[in-house]
């Protein structure tokens, strides 16, 4: 995932003057381009806190959390204000050594709950995207099917986020869409009457970037 930059329109709308142009883009571009770009139209606001409030109108709270992360790398997070290292450390956008300087063992201990609260949330409402997807272009018994096969792996995901091997260890749900680790020899979802290359996409998508 790359960095998304937040931008806020400069002429805001009124009742008598509306365009229907968004208040807020999230855009790949910068805000700096040659005129007739979106830099004539938006006023850049990215921050790690503008994702944190700003975002999550938009984007579920792992998309957001990733951003903070990408955007405190870029930056650095001694160069950031303190009130944007605070963000970062809440959300577990850096390491220990960092969150130390700016939170006390007792918050980083309540901000680790609501990160778990928070992002075990985020990965619910992914598989709930990812099985709304597969259902409607899946004949209902096929659809049935990859909910029936995928019951352990989906659970052990939401509730653990176990992802991959590579990450946790252990075969997770994005091994067997993806057909890696344990189910590379297509005794995971290409091994499927019902595979396309273009579902396992989007399902993917959904789970790991937050698209949906």
């Amino acid at each position: 995932m790359s960095l998304l930059r937040i931008g806020e329109i400069t002429i805001k709308p009124t009742k008598l003057e509306n365009t229907g142009a968004p208040y807020f883009i999230f855009t790949g571009a910068t805000f700096d381009g040659p005129k007739g770009t979106v830099g004539d139209y938006y006023n850049e606001v990215t921050s790690n806190e503008n994702w944190i409030t700003i975002g999550q109108n938009h984007y579920d709270y792992l998309f957001c959390r990733n951003q903070v992360m990408i955007w405190t790398a870029i930056n650095s997070f001694s160069a950031l204000t303190t009130e944007e290292q605070v963000v970062a450390a809440t959300h577990f956008a850096v390491g220990p050594t960092d969150r130390d300087t700016v939170l006390t063992d007792d918050e980083q201990r309540d901000s680790w709950s609501d990160l778990i609260i928070q992002t075990r949330k985020s990965r619910q409402l992914r598989w709930d995207a990812a099985k709304a997807y597969i259902s409607y272009v899946l004949p209902m018994p096929d659809s049935i099917d990859i909910g029936k096969s995928t019951t352990t792996l989906s659970n052990e995901y939401i509730t653990y986020g176990v992802e991959t091997f590579e990450k946790s260890g252990e075969d997770g749900l994005f091994d067997w869409l993806g057909n890696t680790a344990a189910f590379s020899g297509g005794t995971g979802y290409s091994g499927k009457s019902y595979w396309t290359q273009e579902d396992q996409d989007k399902i993917l998508e959904i789970l790991i970037d937050g698209i949906y």
